[in-house]
This record gives C-alpha cells, sequence and structure tokens, in this order.
C-alpha cells in the first residue's frame, strides 16, 4: 500500500498536539504525505467510553489507530483498573475485528504531578503504573493480535519538567509527545505494509 492512513483518538493530549502542530505549521507528523497521511481527533476530558464515539467520526477507516486514554478515567477511584484496561484493550480489538483497522497502538497513561490545578495524589500515580502494566500484560498475551502498547521514552521520568499545571503539557512536553508519537507509528507502518 502506498499510503497509511493513521487516526489518533483521544483526551486533551490529542487536541492540543493538533493545535500545537497548526500553530507550528507542522503538516502530517513531518512525514511525507505520500506513505503516510495523519488525521487526529480529541476531545477534552475524554473518558475510555468516549473512544469509538470520536472513531465513528472518521471519514474513512484508518489502517493503523492510536489511541491516548486513561487518565481522566484513573481519577475516579471507583474505576476499577482491570475494568477499565479491559475495556480500552476489547475497544482495539472492536476496531480490528469489525471496522477493518489493520492495526491499534494505546498509548501509557502519563502520571501527573502532585501539584497544580490538576495535579494527583500518589494513589493516581499508583492506578497509573498498574493501568499501564496491565494492558502492556493484555497485549503480551496475545502478541499475535495487532494491538500494540507504547510506552513514551523518556516522558514519564521528566514529567515534573514538562507538566504545566498537574496534567497538561508544556510546549516543550508536547513536541516530545508529538516525536514519541511519530516513532510508533514509523515503526507499526513497517508492519502494516507488509501485511499490504
Amino acid at each position: 500500500m502506498a499510503c497509511i492512513d493513521v487516526l489518533i483518538l483521544g483526551h486533551s493530549f490529542v487536541k492540543r498536539a493538533d493545535r500545537y502542530m497548526d500553530n507550528q505549521n507542522i503538516i502530517n507528523f513531518n512525514m511525507l504525505s505520500p506513505y503516510h497521511s495523519v488525521s487526529l481527533l480529541g476531545k477534552s476530558g475524554a473518558h475510555a467510553l468516549d473512544i469509538m464515539h470520536l472513531f465513528h467520526q472518521r471519514t474513512s477507516t484508518p489502517h493503523m489507530v492510536v489511541i491516548d486514554v486513561g487518565t481522566n478515567d484513573l481519577t475516579n477511584s471507583h474505576i476499577p483498573i482491570h475494568v477499565l484496561a479491559l475495556q480500552v484493550y476489547n475497544m482495539a480489538r472492536r476496531m480490528i475485528n469489525n471496522y477493518g483497522v489493520l492495526q491499534v497502538v494505546i498509548l501509557e497513561v502519563l502520571p501527573r504531578t502532585s501539584w497544580g490545578r490538576h495535579g494527583a495524589s500518589p494513589q493516581f500515580n499508583a492506578r497509573v503504573t498498574r493501568y499501564n502494566s496491565m494492558l502492556k500484560s493484555m497485549v503480551f498475551q496475545n502478541k499475535d493480535f495487532p494491538v500494540s502498547f507504547w510506552y513514551h521514552k523518556g516522558l514519564p521520568s521528566s514529567i515534573e519538567t514538562i507538566i504545566l499545571d498537574g496534567v497538561h503539557l508544556t510546549d516543550f512536553g508536547i513536541s516530545r509527545y508529538i516525536r514519541s508519537i511519530r516513532r510508533v507509528i514509523l515503526k507499526c507502518s513497517r508492519s502494516i505494509r507488509r501485511l499490504g
């Protein structure tokens, strides 16, 4: 296949990344358009249950979907972590089984700082760690299925310097987030091209 269509779905990180790239005049994640076509659909405050609704707003069926969700769900301590992880994983499977998507990538949830308007308790960050581990484990147990889990290299360890208000990324943080997504798109594109 000549061009891989990529759809990125998620909460405010996705929305802010889209706006940042507009402002910086970054087109298509700085990837050549004959080979990749990337669109973003983000919703501030999005929860896991919003993802399929966002997916249905797409204009065509993408080859690859990248999902960034979970941080807003994890702030509710009444939601069991394993239930949320399974819900997100099953959505990814549904996109592949029912809608013809070839690859789904689930992004890790980043920790929050203890300070700032959207700061969180240490318990929140412990929930984030368990959620990420559960999702990674589900992906590993079904490694022949085209769902991947992606850790943002270097972002969690530098969270104190790239966070604005407890949760949202600074411009520098957004630029690193965008580079991380670009890396996973390029990595997964190789296996999609082998399928095509």
